[in-house]
């Protein structure tokens, strides 16, 4: 048994280890796609690239990226090629949860739970993270929010410590 839980460990670690959740939120997408070649080392993934993707949902613009053998990823920008959602589409949950823990890990955006499947950042860093799972495959999204300092404290109403 702690063979398997040791190899199982060792196989995480090199599926996750090459790239880390990363804050394409507000990036151009120049800037999102340098990030991403400088997380993806070429010898491990050659064949996978950055492509557009038919635009979904609103979105102007729609880039997927593959960034391993279970979580790919993709951004949505506006018209001024700025992204406003990040999504990582994970096999199994146990990926997906592992993408949120190194989301939340980020100190900067003093993440705060509203339930057990969102959280929500800082109102300078306005983000949204949440998980959920899909018909085949588990999501874990950023998304922009432009929420005002009013909406913010009508969040946290009804909790002891409110946003500021």
């Amino acid at each position: 048994m702690r063979r398997l839980l040791f190899t199982v460990g060792l196989l995480a670690a090199g599926i996750f280890g090459g790239v880390s959740a990363q804050d394409y939120v507000g990036l151009s997408t120049k800037e999102a796609q340098r990030r991403l070649q400088k997380q993806i080392r070429p010898r491990q993934q050659p064949d996978r690239a950055w492509q557009a993707a038919p635009t979904l949902q609103g979105a102007l613009a729609v880039y997927t990226q593959t960034l391993s053998l279970t979580a790919d990823l993709r951004l949505s920008c506006d018209s001024l090629e700025i992204c406003y959602a990040e999504q990582y589409f994970c096999k199994d949950e146990v990926t997906a949860l592992d993408w949120q823990r190194k989301i939340l890990l980020k100190k900067e955006y003093e993440w705060q739970a509203l339930n057990e499947n969102q959280h929500v950042s800082n109102m300078e860093r306005q983000r949204l993270l949440e998980i959920y799972r899909g018909d085949t495959y588990w999501v874990v999204q950023v998304l922009r929010t432009d929420w005002s300092p009013l909406q913010y404290q009508l969040l946290f109403s009804n909790q002891p410590n409110p946003v500021k």
